[in-house]
């Protein structure tokens, strides 16, 4: 089964897909437009973007030598474009989204919609001067193109992050807040995709209080309020996201949903810490020592014996992920998430026991993710 991340990388890179070959079609040396898209495809299905992005502009360069931009160049400079995107490489994906979206212009059989098209010359031209004048535009007229909701996504998100590079939290927040509704039509997950977009919309509330930016919703223009809408996201994105990040562990690394859900403790617990030290009482939360890992695992409870931050005066909050073995014994230990990332350097000894009420043979092997707060001073 493939990955969270190769499901979610797929669906973006999928989104207007080349149509099947005609019955009898050579691959090969005689179709070699078709061999590379073949193999671009089953590179997205193996979550190899690397591999993926070779393979899409061996494609486009044979579709333009071949068929300059007629047949399927316009889909092909298309999924070029979005494999960058997927990669980060956000000014690679100019060239490949204009030519796109100029033969969707020019050619309404080539099979390119103009609107998908904009949308990633859009995000694409966030990494450049042109900043996002033509995606917020694009934006406007896929409201209400419910085919387009994973693409509207996607460029939600990239919206936001756009913002909360350039210090406009508020902004960033309605961006991600938009990006959440849009998230109930993903065709993937759309758990995860409101998590992430939750996630995110809470920290861009807590870093525009920090900056005293207003906000368009009167209800966050006070400190309670906003902590309180901040604290509400994280809890909710946690919630949901438990029994992915749960069900997903990865062996070394982590996954989407992973480090989605880690983000969304370490920046709730930040934010308890912070609202503790200002004298303002946090919301109440359950025994968050004891974790509930699925009817085939006992739940443990697993708590801090001894914490060492790193010297620091803020507020703030880091989470671990450890792999227990049968016995509880500890096997893994790795960092998912810190706010400030500082905290990342913590040491830490752990106390791991079965919860009461818990069968004395019951198997405690899996992952587990704990947070821990500093209160500064």
């Amino acid at each position: 089964m493939r990955s969270l991340a190769a499901l979610l990388g797929f669906i973006a890179l999928c989104a207007c897909p080349i149509a099947g070959p005609p019955a009898g079609a050579a691959v090969g040396p005689d179709n070699p437009v078709l061999e590379h898209y073949r193999a671009y495809r089953a590179a997205i299905e193996a979550g190899d973007l690397a591999r993926a992005e070779t393979a899409a502009a061996a494609a486009l360069a044979q579709s333009t030598a071949r068929d300059g931009d007629g047949g399927r160049t316009g889909i092909l400079a298309l999924n070029l474009a979005q494999v960058r995107l997927d990669r980060g490489l956000g000014s690679g994906a100019v060239e490949p989204a204009r030519q796109a979206l100029e033969i969707a212009s020019r050619d309404a059989a080539s099979g390119v919609d103009p609107l998908l098209a904009k949308l990633t010359l859009g995000q694409a031209e966030l990494s450049t001067s042109a900043g996002a004048e033509r995606l917020e535009a694009a934006l406007s007229e896929s409201a209400n193109r419910a085919d387009l909701a994973d693409a509207t996504y996607a460029s939600l998100m990239a919206l936001g992050e756009w913002r909360v590079q350039r210090e406009r939290f508020a902004e960033a927040q309605a961006s991600f807040a938009a990006a959440r509704a849009a998230a109930r039509a993903n065709s993937v997950d759309p758990t995860y995709a409101a998590g992430r977009a939750l996630t995110r919309e809470g920290v861009a509330i807590v870093r525009a209080v920090s900056r005293g930016q207003a906000f368009a919703d009167a209800a966050l223009n006070s400190r309670r309020g906003a902590d309180l809408a901040a604290h509400a996201a994280f809890t909710e994105a946690a919630q949901s996201l438990a029994p992915l990040a749960l069900r997903q562990s990865a062996e070394g690394g982590l996954t989407l949903a992973e480090s989605t859900y880690s983000e969304a403790l370490a920046w709730r617990e930040a934010l308890r810490a912070r609202m503790r030290l200002e004298g303002d009482r946090p919301p109440p939360l359950g025994d968050q020592s004891r974790i509930d890992r699925g009817a085939d695992a006992c739940a443990v409870r697993v708590r801090p014996a001894a914490f060492m931050p790193p010297s620091r005066q803020a507020p703030g909050a880091v989470v671990f992920r450890l792999k227990l073995n049968d016995a509880g014994v500890i096997v893994e230990q790795r960092v998912a998430a810190a706010v400030p990332t500082n905290l990342a350097r913590a040491a830490v000894e752990w106390q791991v026991e079965r919860s009461p009420g818990a069968a004395s043979n019951c198997r405690m092997a899996g992952a587990v993710f704990v947070p821990v707060s500093v209160e500064g001073s």
